[in-house]
């Protein structure tokens, strides 16, 4: 909810690039501080690596934002229903983060439609 309250759509492609830049560079970290632990992990450009799932979802989460300001309420019922989805059907996995992402979607809705300060006079 903490992410959709401070979500904003403005300079959006810049936002995206911020978390996409997070994204591929805390991969790589992730990768070689494995492999210097001997833990090391497979790889995987379309599955990310333990908490980083979190990043790609932001990016998800931000591309919808425009549509969640322009349909605020049926864009909560979508999501409620979308996450509902997302963490029941099999196919969702791991990959690109759909179910998490899917999953965790109202609630990055509901802190971006609930969440905003009270407008001062």
């Amino acid at each position: 909810m903490l992410a959709g309250i401070t979500a904003k759509s403005n300079r959006l492609t810049n936002r995206v690039l911020v978390f996409f830049v997070l994204l591929v560079t805390s991969q790589i970290v992730y990768y070689f501080w494995t492999a210097f632990i001997g833990q090391g992990y497979e790889f995987s450009a379309s599955m990310p690596y333990w908490i980083t799932w979190f990043l790609l979802a932001m990016i998800w989460w931000l591309l919808l934002l425009p549509l969640v300001e322009l349909f605020p309420k049926p864009m909560l019922v979508i999501s409620i229903a979308v996450g509902a989805i997302g963490g029941i059907i099999p196919i969702l996995d791991y990959e690109f983060t759909v179910a998490r992402t899917l999953t965790f979607f109202p609630f990055f809705v509901i802190g971006k439609l609930y969440g905003k300060p009270a407008h001062r006079n």
